[in-house]
């Protein structure tokens, strides 16, 4: 019976969640409770399986687990798991997001912290477009291992030491997207000025830029304005993650 809601639970990250590795699961705990839908008898329905993709996200974008009582949260969160499969779907609208405009800026891009993994996970269901070449990435490679060819600055990191921004800022999360290797070579350390109107497809600037959850306003890369451009890329992660969990 375990083995069979574990292989459940693991199939439903990787199909609804395209979470292909444990090792980007944004908390360990999450797991539980996903065990446990899957372990109550009865078919569940196409609205529960939503409303458990909703408990996810507001989970997977909050402090849940990052602070002191995790037992008492753990077992609220199997308490709303087991509402969910009554149907009592409401339920969903106890669990909040925590996670502000503020807190993607200022965390740093790491696999360490579980906002890095929550939004690595948000970014693949956007299905993101090279920014160089325009075709679709292959997520699979990046979320079924932490390779760190993988994912590259917006604003190149030399660019911005030469500005004289601080690492912990060059590092933001919200300046990170995936970008393959020799994408990023093409970009180098120019400035965005330069890479966003003579490199980006300009046929397709709107898409490809939508698709990484990246400002299509054009003045925020003309102006080099990296300060500007964390504020709004942090609040269109913030509006994508209101769509999942809404």
């Amino acid at each position: 019976m375990f083995c069979e809601s574990m292989f459940r639970a693991i199939d439903f990250l990787a199909s609804h969640i395209k979470c292909l590795h444990q090792d980007f699961l944004p908390y360990q705990q999450q797991l539980v409770s996903l065990c446990k839908f899957f372990s109550i008898t009865g078919r569940e329905t196409a609205d529960q399986l939503k409303s458990l993709e909703k408990w996810f996200w507001k989970t997977s974008f909050s402090n849940r687990y990052s602070t002191g009582q995790t037992t008492d949260k753990m077992n609220a969160d199997l308490f709303t798991i087991i509402e969910i499969r009554k149907n009592n779907l409401a339920a969903i609208n106890n669990v909040k997001t925590t996670v502000s405009e503020a807190e993607i800026i200022e965390t740093q891009f790491s696999k360490r912290n579980p906002l890095t993994r929550a939004f690595l996970l948000l970014l693949s269901k956007k299905t993101p477009r090279d920014l160089v070449k325009g075709t679709t990435i292959d997520v699979t490679d990046a979320l079924s291992g932490y390779n760190a060819k993988q994912y590259h600055h917006i604003f190149p990191n030399a660019f911005l030491k030469r500005q004289g921004f601080p690492k912990d800022k060059t590092f933001s999360t919200a300046n990170f997207t995936f970008l393959p290797s020799d994408s990023n070579k093409a970009i180098s350390s120019r400035k965005p000025s330069d890479y966003f109107n003579n490199i980006v497809p300009q046929n397709e600037f709107v898409d490809i830029l939508n698709s990484n959850i990246i400002p299509v306003r054009r003045d925020l890369y003309d102006n080099d304005n990296y300060n500007d451009f964390l504020e709004k890329r942090a609040e269109l992660i913030l509006a994508e993650v209101d769509k999942l969990t809404n």
